[in-house]
């Protein structure tokens, strides 16, 4: 099978094995993940992503999926790709429902990304400001592992 031009993904959408638990719980349910990161691997800019209100305004976009999912990512500004090349990395930080469900339930994919960055969620009225709009939301390579090791360490974490 012939290898696939770089080029024609001009995005690399990098998928933590952190994020594993939550993609699997979403196995079955329709969500559209598969299409969310065709969008993101296309053009992340060019999509229907805003920016999340607060704190994380220029760090976060989210996207929607299907049936009320949603999927939290930033651009990553130091990153290489698997090959070791830099890239236009693509992180997705979180996925999961639009809000929390039942007590023991994983947490809305917004609200794990504010507890990820440590900075408090708050539902407030969106106003849907574009991804890119002012420039694109950045975090950095650091950051993005710090992220995931919080991750993991808050996906063992049984839930209240």
């Amino acid at each position: 099978m012939a290898s696939v031009p770089r080029t024609e993904i001009p995005y690399y959408v990098k998928i933590s094995r952190s994020l594993e638990p939550l993609i699997a719980g979403l196995q079955g349910k329709g969500a559209g993940l598969r299409e969310a990161v065709a969008k993101l691997e296309h053009d992340p800019c060019a999509t229907d992503a805003y920016k999340l209100v607060g704190p994380l305004r220029d760090r976060v976009c989210g996207l929607h999926m299907r049936r009320d999912y949603r999927l939290a990512f930033s651009f990553v500004t130091d990153a290489e790709d698997d090959e070791g090349k830099g890239a236009e990395i693509v992180a997705v930080l979180a996925i999961g429902a639009k809000s929390s469900g039942p007590r023991g339930k994983p947490p809305a994919a917004f609200e794990l990304v504010h507890e990820i960055f440590g900075e408090p969620f708050s539902s407030g009225t969106l106003k849907r400001e574009p991804c890119c709009a002012g420039g694109r939301p950045q975090i950095a390579e650091a950051e993005l592992e710090d992220a995931r090791a919080l991750l993991r360490r808050l996906s063992r974490r049984p839930r209240r």
